[in-house]
């Protein structure tokens, strides 16, 4: 009776250290996306485009296409990006998996959806992309 009853003391032990630790990391992502979201300019694909943004934090809303799952660090798509009345702008989006945006919000994306992405301008991939690149850490989804 005794051991029964440590033993569920041990577990409601665990389980609130656990509920702790997620809380913890949840209010962090939490901070780290309103601070993100804050500091965040509406992307100008002129500028990006002529290196004049590099490392900016940038926000944009799009369509997906061509979407790349083949590599296992990164996802790749191509991003259209309404500029004007009458013109787009394209991108090239990275996103590292598993870091900031959970697999569960990759694996919902498909070609033709409409997100916002919020990311930094990387000026180093426009030479090998031919595309101004951004490197994204938060993805919400637009209906």
């Amino acid at each position: 009776m005794r051991n029964k009853k440590l033993t569920i003391i041990f577990l409601i032990f665990l389980c609130l250290i656990f509920a702790s630790c997620t809380s913890k990391e949840e209010k962090a992502k939490l901070e780290f996306e309103n601070s993100y979201k804050a500091e965040a300019v509406r992307a100008d694909f002129v500028e990006i485009a002529s290196n004049n943004w590099d490392g900016k934090k940038v926000f944009a809303i799009g369509e997906v296409n061509n979407l790349d799952f083949s590599s296992t660090a990164w996802t790749e798509f191509l991003f259209s990006v309404k500029e004007g009345e009458n013109a787009y702008g394209i991108y090239m989006v990275r996103v590292l998996n598993d870091v900031w945006v959970k697999q569960k919000t990759l694996d919902s994306l498909y070609n033709g959806c409409i997100i916002k992405v919020y990311g930094s301008v990387e000026e180093d991939y426009l030479e090998l992309y031919g595309l101004p690149t951004l490197s994204v850490v938060i993805i919400e989804f637009v209906n």
